[in-house]
Order: structure tokens, then C-alpha cells, then sequence
């Protein structure tokens, strides 16, 4: 996402390769060269894959950029809070509606999924969002009354525009307020 930085790339780094089995011969260069060699899906049965350990190791917040002191100062919304980010004539910023689908299963438990019933979305929604699950559920009716899957859609838009959407407008927003960015839309 881009709202989000690691806060120790090492450990981060280490728990991929752990989940990978790619740590056997320790955290130095043959640990990259073992990932390197993974297949991105397993191609057998309980074989490690990258998608399978980043997945995993996902809820950490571990790919994200890295403040290095060298080449990231601070985050990129304070970097562009404060002017210090490049002239650019433009930015491409986006998101599709189908981003939460894929992701909604591996970072959040709908009970249910993807037959969730109306007691067990809202019960993920207070969940999520304490004391907001109502406001929220009445933002996002269900588009088809009879749909049997018609809650869990709901989730994934809802963790949609939350995970991706809206931090791709806040990112638009400080991009245009640092006054490095064409205003042309």
C-alpha cells in the first residue's frame, strides 16, 4: 500500500525467509539467492512459494518502502508535506474495484466467506471499525437482495475503498498540496 513503511527491514526480510525455507544456510546472500529461485506459485503440493510467504507475512506490513536515512528520509506524505519531493508534471495514481477480492481472504476473517450472512458481516464490520459498523453498512447496501455472496461482496468493496482507494485519494491530495505536482487533471 502507500500509506505504510517498514520499520525493520531485517526482520522483515528474515520471517520471508523462514517461511520460505530459504534461511537453512543463514540471512546472507545465498538466502537471496535461494528466493531468487523460488517459483512465484507452488508448483507442488506444500512446496514454498514467494505468493505463499508474502502472503503470509503480509499482516506485518513488510513491503512497504523502507526510511533508510539514505535514499528515504521520512515518509513519503511527509516528504511531500514539507516540499521535498521532485517537480513532476504528473501522476498516475489507481486503483480497480476488484483489489479487496483477492486480498479481503488473507488479511481479514469474514465468518462464513463468501456465504457471510448479514449477522456475520457486521459483526466483521465492528470488528474492523468499533462503534462505526451500522454507519458503514448503510453506505454499502447489498446490490441484489437474494444474492447469496451479496455480504461478502459488500466486505471487499468496503476493505476495497478502505485499503486502497482512499489511501490512493489522501496520496492525490498531499501530492497537490506539496506544490511539486501539475494541477492538471
Amino acid at each position: 500500500d502507500n500509506y505504510t513503511v517498514q520499520v525493520d527491514p531485517e526482520v522483515a526480510f528474515k520471517d520471508l525467509a523462514d517461511r520460505t525455507s530459504c534461511s537453512a544456510q543463514g540471512y546472507s546472500d545465498e538466502a537471496v539467492a535461494c528466493l531468487r529461485e523460488l517459483p512465484l506459485d507452488p508448483d507442488l503440493p506444500f512446496r514454498p512459494s514467494l505468493r505463499s510467504a508474502a502472503i503470509a507475512t503480509a499482516d506485518q506490513g513488510y513491503f512497504s518502502p523502507v526510511i533508510d536515512g539514505v535514499e528515504l528520509l521520512a515518509t513519503p506524505e511527509v516528504l511531500a508535506a514539507t516540499g521535498h519531493i521532485a517537480p513532476i508534471q504528473g501522476v498516475i495514481i489507481g486503483t480497480n474495484r476488484d483489489e479487496g477480492r483477492f486480498m479481503l481472504p488473507t488479511e481479514e476473517t469474514l465468518e462464513g466467506a463468501p456465504f457471510s450472512s448479514q449477522k456475520q458481516f457486521l459483526k466483521w464490520l465492528e470488528t474492523e471499525w468499533p462503534g462505526s459498523a451500522y454507519d458503514i453498512a448503510a453506505r454499502y447496501p447489498p446490490a441484489s437482495p437474494v444474492d447469496p455472496a451479496r455480504y461478502w461482496k459488500v466486505a471487499v468493496n468496503i476493505y476495497t475503498d478502505a485499503e486502497y482507494l482512499c489511501p490512493s485519494r489522501r496520496s492525490g491530495h498531499w501530492l497537490l498540496r506539496s506544490g511539486k505536482v501539475a494541477k492538471q487533471r
